[in-house]
């Protein structure tokens, strides 16, 4: 199995291909796509069932690539980073400017039936 020794980051478009459970379960994250087969760094080559599971989830074959135990949790880490950063800022009250809020609140209680 190919081995990948320097790996930094996952790209932007393929790190939410896997749901972050199973990327935390599993120690895996795809990395790479080509022709409808996804390039997934993973930490245990022996681990059984695992290219099952992820043909299964994404739908498309998989190549497995491996990456040291150190270099997954970093990029783990980043995803995790990410994803919060993500979750924070979209939220409801971000689609609104405070007055547009403020307006649109004004709105619907004028035409509300009370």
């Amino acid at each position: 199995m190919p081995r990948i020794r320097i790996l930094r980051r996952v790209p932007t478009r393929y790190r939410r291909v896997l749901p972050l459970k199973i990327v935390r379960r599993y120690q895996c994250v795809v990395i790479g796509a080509a022709q409808g087969v996804l390039t997934v760094a993973i930490t245990d080559e022996h681990a059984a069932g695992l290219h099952d599971l992820l043909t299964t989830i994404t739908g498309q074959s998989i190549f497995p690539v491996l990456v040291d135990s150190l270099t997954m949790r970093l990029l783990i880490q980043r995803i995790e980073r990410q994803e919060l950063l993500r979750r924070r800022t979209i939220c409801p009250s971000s689609f609104f400017h405070p007055h547009q809020a403020q307006t649109i609140a004004a709105l619907l209680l004028a035409l509300s039936p009370n």
